[in-house]
Parts: C-alpha cells; sequence; structure tokens
C-alpha cells in the first residue's frame, strides 16, 4: 500500500511546517503534494531530513497562489524532472513498481490570468505525450474549478480540467462514491487525476472534511490510497478452468455461442469491474426506477423511428408516436418525484450536518 497526499497548505512560519511533516508520518503519506505556500522568491521551505523537497516560489509580480512544490520520502525513487516553465513542478518515480509521472497543477482565479491557465494546460499535454511513452500520469493540485456533477455548474477552469481529463484518457478521483459529498473548500476545486492503469490500482480517496489533517488550512486535504494487490492471484486461474470443465461435463455445449457463454458466465463471477466513463457518476436521484423509465422512453422512440422509416400505416405510426409521448411523460414524472425526494433528504442531512452543516447547506443551495 502506498499513499499520496495533497493540500493548499497556506504556509509560511515554521510552525506549520513542522507540523506538516508531523503529520506526514501519522498518515504514512510517500508523497505530499503542496499548492500556495507562500514561499516567494528565493525563499526555502525547512528542511527535513527524512523528506526530499522541489518546487517554484512565486514572484512578487508574477501570478498569485504563492508557490507549489513536492515532499517525498528520502528514500524512495522519486526524482525531480527539469522544465523550462516557471509555472511546472513534474516529479518520476514509481507507484508500487508502476513507473509515474506525477504533475502539481495550480489554475489562478484572479482576472486575467486564464490566458496563463491556458497554457498551462497545453504544457501539461506536451510534457505528458513526450514524458509518458511507458509510464502513467497523476496530476493533483489545485484547479480552482468546478463541475457539474459536484457543484452543479462550470467555470473557465473547470473546462480546462475536463479538456486535459479528455485528451490524457484521465479519471477524476473526487468523483469515486467514497468522496461523494465531501469537499476540499467550500465546494470542491482541488482534485485528483490519475491515468487508467493507476486507476486500477486506487483502493481509496479520502478528503480531510473533518480538517484534523491539513494543518489549520482553510481547504481539506486529498489522500490518494493506491493498493498492491488489484487482481486474483495466478492460484485462482486454475479455479477459473476447473470450474468450466465441471459446466462443460454437466452439460456439453451444442454449439460455439453456447461454449463461449459459458465460459463468460464463469469469467464474469471472478472479473475486476473498473469505472470507464470517464469518471462522470449518476445524480444522487437516479436509481432503478428512474433506468426503467428511461429505457421505456428509449425503446418507445425507436419503435416509432422504425414505423416512420418503414413506411408503414399512419394510424400504426400515429399509435406509437401517442404512446412514445406517454412513455416521455412518465420518465418526466419519475424524474422529478426522484429529485424532489433527493432534494429533501440532502437539505435535511445538511441542516444536521453540526459545525459544517451551514457551510454545507449554503454551498448546495447556491448551486445552479
Amino acid at each position: 500500500m502506498q499513499n499520496v497526499g495533497f493540500l493548499n497548505l497556506h504556509a509560511h512560519k515554521p510552525g506549520k511546517w513542522a507540523e506538516l511533516y508531523q503529520m506526514l508520518e501519522v498518515e504514512d503519506i510517500t508523497v505530499y503534494v503542496v499548492a500556495e505556500m507562500h514561499l516567494f522568491g528565493e525563499e526555502e521551505s525547512p528542511i527535513h531530513p527524512e523528506r526530499h523537497w522541489t518546487g517554484n516560489n512565486r514572484s512578487l509580480s508574477g501570478r498569485k497562489g504563492g508557490g507549489i512544490g513536492v515532499l517525498w520520502r528520502a528514500g524512495t525513487s522519486w526524482t525531480m524532472l527539469e522544465c523550462t516553465c516557471s509555472e511546472h513542478v513534474w516529479v518520476s518515480g514509481d507507484i508500487l513498481g508502476i513507473p509515474v509521472l506525477l504533475r502539481v497543477v495550480y489554475h489562478a482565479v484572479d482576472l486575467g490570468h486564464n490566458e496563463g491557465n491556458v497554457h498551462i494546460r497545453c504544457c501539461i499535454k506536451d510534457d505528458a505525450r513526450r514524458w509518458t511513452t511507458e509510464k502513467e500520469v497523476l496530476l493533483v493540485g489545485d484547479f480552482n474549478g468546478h463541475i457539474q456533477p459536484l457543484d452543479g455548474f462550470q467555470n473557465p477552469n473547470s473546462d480546462l480540467l475536463l479538456y486535459t481529463v479528455q485528451e490524457l484518457s484521465m479519471e477524476v478521483l473526487n468523483l469515486r462514491p467514497d468522496c461523494e459529498d465531501e469537499f476540499t473548500w467550500c465546494s470542491c476545486i482541488d482534485y485528483a487525476l490519475v491515468s487508467h492503469k493507476l486507476l486500477l490500482r486506487v483502493q481509496h480517496v479520502h478528503i480531510d472534511e473533518a480538517g484534523k489533517l491539513s494543518v489549520s488550512s482553510d481547504q481539506n486535504r486529498i489522500k490518494v490510497t493506491f493498493q498492491s494487490q488489484r487482481s486474483l492471484p495466478a492460484t485462482a486461474y486454475e479455479t477459473v478452468a476447473w470450474n468450466f470443465q465441471l459446466c462443460l461435463q454437466d452439460v456439453p455445449p451444442t454449439n460455439y455461442e453456447q461454449h463461449v457463454g459459458e465460459l463468460w458466465c464463469i469469467m464474469h463471477t471472478h472479473e475486476i469491474c473498473s469505472n470507464s466513463r470517464g469518471g462522470i457518476r449518476h445524480k444522487g436521484w437516479w436509481d432503478g426506477d428512474v433506468r426503467v423509465a428511461l429505457d421505456a422512453h428509449h425503446m418507445a422512440n425507436h419503435q416509432c423511428r422504425a414505423a416512420v422509416t418503414a413506411a408503414h400505416p399512419a394510424d400504426k405510426c400515429h399509435y406509437l408516436w401517442d404512446q412514445y409521448l406517454a412513455y416521455k411523460c412518465a420518465k418526466q414524472r419519475v424524474g422529478q418525484r426522484k429529485i424532489v425526494a433527493h432534494h429533501h433528504t440532502q437539505l435535511k442531512s445538511l441542516t444536521t450536518a453540526g459545525s459544517q452543516g451551514k457551510r454545507k447547506y449554503w454551498a448546495y443551495v447556491s448551486t445552479p
């Protein structure tokens, strides 16, 4: 098992760095990425004998943010990569034996800095394609972006984030079920993105909603835990083969399709499922009733279109059209009913959420 963390640090005083180093040991984090560390010019972070550090400070006349950097445990394989752009920090290493390129991302939100953010996105794409021929990619940082599945709206920075996800075929870890209703700020602005092979090793993603592990920052720490075993051991293959042989002895297949079907049924009991939908998950109100209503609506649509295309009699086309409208209205009614019920439950949980209740409530009702 190996842990990678990120925090928008807001650290300038040595005491906060000491608290951070202590927290790294408590959480057993191998690589820790920080943004907004408020180091400018030639300032340096306090050195720890068991940690290596690389980073880029901000100039007083440049983009705001206070600097970005990476800490990693001494004795590991992580090394800094030379970049020509001062906005970049790339490090190379391995996670559980998988070669990985890790990059720190910081997107500014000040007026006039969107051009700089676009430049960063282009550099990420170019660097990743140049260096990642045989390496996986992990991007973590403060994107200052809001995406539709989490916050209900998008801003220019989230567009850049989603472009990066699409161009590099990555997944947004914040969209995993274990991050549901967890935010890095009053909404979600810090993200972790991984490429596909590395995604298969992700065991858990934790956002420190309570703020106990975020060293007094106004934002919450993200920790990604990678597991060492992602598939069945080699001995399990013998079990699959044996079950298949027993199945063939009980009911010998009469044709090739049945033979393949039996094999697929046995393989299905052992397969590992992963999210391959680009990191997008359904809304909280989505359930089986909505799925059934949507499928019925789609089926009625296909039947009506097929009848019109085949030039069936007018009365049959009108009948199928009326059916389509009826299923469409039924789908809308089911969806609206589920949305209302979900919002009622969500608001009730937010208003009784203790010390974080008010903040979550206003973040929830302020989204479109």
